[in-house]
């Protein structure tokens, strides 16, 4: 238990400090790495948790596993996504990275 209070904290506490430097940054470069290292570090524990992990992370799984004639009831979007990583060949991690990515990405990025 203790073991998620750090995590978690560390992630805070990491992403607050990389978001600062990039706000307070004069230099286009070191604002821009200090916004990619906060947005990997907002990813990294998304894509990474265990598929247990979260009250929805197993519906994400089962949906991409089963393809999407069986739950109409998820956004096109989100059934689109799945049908082109599975086209891919990519595995139910990929589900979790595009998540992170397409979530955290664009509030890191300027």
């Amino acid at each position: 238990m203790i073991e998620t209070y750090l995590i978690y904290n560390l992630v805070l506490l990491f992403s607050v400090v990389f978001a600062y430097i990039a706000e307070h940054s004069v230099n286009a470069i070191v604002e821009k790495m200090a916004r990619i290292l906060s947005a990997i570090t907002l990813i990294l524990p998304v894509a990474l948790r265990d598929f247990k992990v979260g009250t929805d992370t197993e519906n994400y799984i089962s949906v991409f596993q089963s393809g999407s004639n069986m739950f109409d009831h998820f956004e096109w979007g989100f059934l689109t996504l799945c049908n082109f990583l599975k086209t891919l060949g990519l595995d139910e991690r990929s589900i979790l990275w595009m998540m992170g990515i397409l979530t955290f990405l664009p509030i890191c990025m300027k």
